[in-house]
């Protein structure tokens, strides 16, 4: 598991082979796995979000008409925030590599 992966790869860490990228790596695959599993779970939920007409009631009564879509637009832009931060972290973690 990236768990057993980290701790291992913490523990090996020297102030010689401090092994900064590998463990970050290892943070931002196991941060990885997790928006994706969020992200099947979101997917998942397309299947219990209210029918058109509960939805359509729902948007008129709060005025946001992305409520239209219920609950799942929430939580697809909660995913996508994820994802973008990942993408920041992978890029820094880039970058990283190329900083002496």
């Amino acid at each position: 598991s990236y768990q057993k992966g980290i701790a291992s790869l913490t523990a090996a860490s020297t102030p010689l082979s401090p092994l900064t990228f590998q463990c970050e790596f290892i943070k931002l695959r196991i941060d990885t796995l997790q928006a994706l599993s969020q992200l099947i779970c979101t997917c998942n939920s397309l299947k219990t979000s209210p029918p058109p007409a509960i939805a359509t009631t729902i948007a008129l009564t709060s005025g946001n008409d992305v409520q239209r879509c219920g609950r799942i637009s929430m939580q697809m832009k909660f995913c996508m925030d994820e994802f973008r931060g990942l993408a920041a972290r992978y890029a820094d973690l880039h970058q990283s590599l190329f900083d002496a």
